[in-house]
């Protein structure tokens, strides 16, 4: 059993997973209730005829003072160079940190592909359309492309091109060493393609939606040694159309492939996810998001997903989409999060990235990519494409160059308490003895825990009254009460932590 699966039924504890546990969301948060005491301070039976004079509420557990905002991202970059002629437009970065070095797959359109599609009249010529490209690097800031010798280009194999096509790469722990990168993306097919789906993938439903403007897309996916040398499957995975960065990964959890596809919903650009235990075969996507009632505005589609798992974790879930404002024609950036990539909330205080200034690089509409990677410096980062006109118009001059979307390590959201606040956890079954807590506290302002048992009494010598007060601004403060910092429970022992806080922010814990 994992906390990913926890019902919050009773006073039943769950085993807390390994890594750091963000406040993104109130799935940590006892919710409380309220009791109905006699005179006397008796309960109440739920069902009675006695009489209700003198009968009082009282809460217990409710939390109060507390509320959770998402962090505005600091911007970098751009951090990598667009000089090859194949980068006219840049866009769809995957990142990932694999084998100690930092791994960037990201597309490109030529100028001719734009030329051909885009200027009327313009005569046919034979381009290679969107093309990946790779490029590498030690810190994550300074990239090299190295030359690959694979696709050519101008009469030239002198590139870092490894394919046509574009997609988000991930690596699949499941998978055997000769298929361990993966790539679904959506392509253009044939009707050959089409009737090889119906006969091998028989009774699977087709989107209408695959055969609008005289043409027929669909889903494929690739699978790599290495990231580098690519197979496309024979088959099409799926018949959808989703026009954008396709992000799908092995989840460890659920123990089968999960993916999320641009789907239209009401009319409306939304977001649909899909899973399988079959890779080779996909169920159409179902919505997960849309712009519904809470929208600010009808005119709002959400454009990208940008779905990730944080480093080091398994079940925090995040997306950062692009909203797209049909009204501007331009981009923000929101972040959600969810705890088992099926049900998802909005964090409070979005945006959390917005367009630049105009002029700037990134002045005219944004898009994130794909993979929450760690940077030095106890940064955490999100690549992000900027360009300096908004997304319709005009196509046709150099578009999209690559920066990141930065906070602190584990930074991403905090739970604030502007004045005092005061909440319980649920009940967890611990592996570690200490906690540590990513924390941020005015100088007036303090944070100090007691540890309860199941029942909610204080272990002894962890109370309040025990607790040393922290006022500080640590990524990783250890909780100590009269210096010691042992939890103070046996073995196995579920534990609930109740803290109280006064002018500070709390970013995540976790225990060691």
């Amino acid at each position: 059993m994992n906390f990913t699966l926890h019902t919050g039924e009773g006073n039943k504890a769950v085993p807390l997973m390994e890594g750091p546990h963000l406040f993104t969301d109130w799935r940590y948060i006892e919710p409380g209730r309220i009791a109905w005491l006699s005179k006397e301070g008796e309960a109440m039976p739920l069902l009675c005829d006695l009489p209700v004079e003198g009968v009082r509420g009282a809460a217990e557990k409710v939390p109060y003072g507390i509320r959770i905002v998402a962090q505005k991202a600091v911007k970098m970059g751009p951090v990598i160079d667009k000089s090859s002629p194949h980068e006219f437009i840049m866009s769809g970065p995957t990142i990932i940190y694999d084998g100690g070095k930092y791994r960037m797959w990201y597309s490109s359109t030529p100028e001719e592909e734009i030329k051909r599609n885009k200027i009327a009249d313009t005569p046919h010529v034979e381009v290679p359309g969107a093309l990946m490209n790779y490029a590498e690097s030690d810190d994550g800031i300074n990239w090299r492309k190295p030359s690959l010798g694979l696709f050519e280009y101008r009469g030239s194999l002198d590139n870092n091109i490894i394919k046509p096509h574009k997609g988000a790469v991930f690596k699949d722990p499941s998978a055997p060493e000769s298929e361990r990168y993966k790539i679904v993306e959506m392509k253009e097919l044939t009707a050959d393609d089409v009737e090889l789906f119906k006969r091998e993938r028989g009774g699977r439903e087709i989107s209408p939606i695959c055969f609008i403007k005289n043409r027929i897309r669909g889903i494929v996916a690739w699978t790599s040694p290495d990231g580098i040398r690519w197979k496309e499957l024979p088959v099409p995975v799926m018949m959808h159309f989703s026009d954008t960065l396709t992000i799908a990964y092995f989840d460890e959890i659920l123990r089968c492939y999960v993916g999320y596809f641009r789907m239209f919903y009401c009319g409306r650009r939304a977001i649909g996810r899909s899973e399988t235990t079959d890779f080779w075969k996909w169920p159409l996507p179902k919505p997960i998001l849309w712009p519904g009632a809470d929208e600010p505005s009808p005119s709002n589609d959400y454009y990208t997903n940008s779905k990730c798992v944080y480093p080091g974790t398994k079940n925090e879930h995040f997306m950062f989409p692009a909203v797209y404002k049909r009204d501007t024609d331009i981009t923000e950036i929101r972040m959600y999060s969810s705890h088992d990539g099926i049900f998802w909330s909005k964090v409070p205080g979005n945006p959390v990235l917005e367009t630049g200034r105009p002029g700037e690089w990134d002045g005219g509409c944004i898009f994130c990519g794909c993979g929450l990677i760690q940077l030095p410096g106890e940064r955490i980062a999100m690549p992000y494409v900027g360009c300096t006109v908004p997304h319709k118009f005009p196509r046709t001059v150099p578009l999209g160059n690559i920066g990141y979307a930065v906070w602190e390590k584990e930074r991403l959201s905090a739970l604030e308490a502007p004045e005092e606040g005061d909440f319980h956890t649920l009940p967890f079954i611990v592996k570690g003895r200490e906690l540590y807590l990513n924390i941020q506290t005015l100088r007036a302002g303090y944070v100090k825990v007691e540890v309860l048992d199941i029942n909610g009494n204080p272990l002894p010598g962890r109370s309040f009254e025990d607790a040393d007060l922290i006022v500080a601004d640590e990524y990783k403060r250890k909780v100590t009460w009269k210096g010691e910092s042992d939890l103070g429970n046996k073995d196995g022992q579920p534990v609930i932590f109740h803290i109280r806080m006064k002018a500070a922010k709390l970013y995540s814990f976790e225990v060691k």
